[in-house]
């Protein structure tokens, strides 16, 4: 992660990607990408659950409520660009970072890994050492994040945070950065979280053991 970062090969998103005419909005912040696909007519496959704007009966569409989007992106921090482009704000917040554009130069993309979850990894490495210097430079690199978000440097983290603190910051720009993207399910797992925040379900092998494809075990799988 450190020489991901430090390399210096991935720009920014900036509000004028996101701020633009429709068809030149990067939506998935592809500028940052450090590895991803090009899934060809990816909202074919999607567009009944997250359809925005338009009359959707499919009882499985992924909104946001109100009360759940101004939970994640916290005031007063609502200039962050995640908050104010990725959304649809009516009663429903509906998501739009993998929605269709007519004529957009950004579709079909879907991102595996890019520069802001190299300064979560950092972050998290730099946190779990115990040293109160790695610390201040975990906050260091959320802030830098946040800062690349639209947040404003006077809203920044402060740097004597404590341990169980950078680790929530670290939380919640995970659930800001990942949504629709099903980062969250591996996160809860790679961490053992005991239960899956926002459901009933407790974090055991029922939940994060996948079971193995029929066909695999059919045809000889380990």
């Amino acid at each position: 992660a450190d020489a991901v970062i430090k390399a210096g090969k991935f720009n920014w998103i900036t509000d004028y990607n996101m701020s633009s005419s429709p068809e030149k909005r990067d939506y998935t912040f592809s500028t940052e990408h450090v590895f991803g696909l090009t899934i060809t007519n990816l909202y074919d496959g999607l567009k009944s659950w997250i359809l925005p704007g338009e009359i959707n009966t499919n009882v499985n569409l992924l909104y946001h409520s109100k009360v759940l989007a101004e939970s994640i992106f916290e005031e007063p921090i609502r200039s962050d660009y995640r908050y104010l482009r990725l959304y649809k704000i009516d009663e429903k917040y509906t998501l739009l970072k993998f929605t269709y554009v007519e004529g957009s130069i950004y579709k079909d993309n879907m991102p595996v890994i890019r520069k802001s979850e190299m300064y979560y990894i950092a972050a998290e490495c730099l946190n779990a050492s115990g040293n109160a210097d790695d610390r201040k430079e975990a906050i260091k690199l959320l802030n830098t994040v946040r800062n690349n978000r639209g947040i404003s440097p006077q809203m920044n983290l402060e740097d004597n945070l404590t341990a169980e603190q950078v680790s929530n910051e670290i939380y919640k720009e995970y659930r800001k950065e990942f949504v629709c993207e099903g980062q969250m399910f591996y996160f809860y797992k790679r961490l053992g979280y005991a239960t899956i925040p926002g459901t009933s379900y407790a974090g055991d092998d029922n939940v994060y053991k996948v079971p193995m494809p029929d066909v695999e075990i059919e045809f000889g799988g380990r």
